[in-house]
């Protein structure tokens, strides 16, 4: 089975949408209510994201959400 990652947190209620989408094309893609997909979810802190903008710390933005995605990385790479 593929496995999926998403960087949520940036709003608790757009984490939860971006996860039922997620369940729901994949459930539709393998034609069952009875599977679910193997997702992780990375939550970061929403308020550092406004600060960095803000404060016009790109470079900062830049860096924190890219770490996100590597830790994405490494965990997908762990499970294989």
């Amino acid at each position: 089975m593929k496995r999926a990652g998403i960087v949520g947190g940036l709003g608790p209620e757009s984490t939860v949408e971006y996860y039922q989408s997620f369940i729901h094309k994949y459930q539709d893609r393998v034609n069952s209510k009875k599977k679910l997909p193997e997702l992780f979810i990375n939550s970061i802190n929403m308020y550092n994201i406004f600060k960095f903008i803000s404060e016009d710390r790109i470079d900062d933005l830049i860096d924190y959400v890219g770490e996100a995605a590597q830790k994405h990385s490494r965990i997908l790479e762990q499970t294989l």
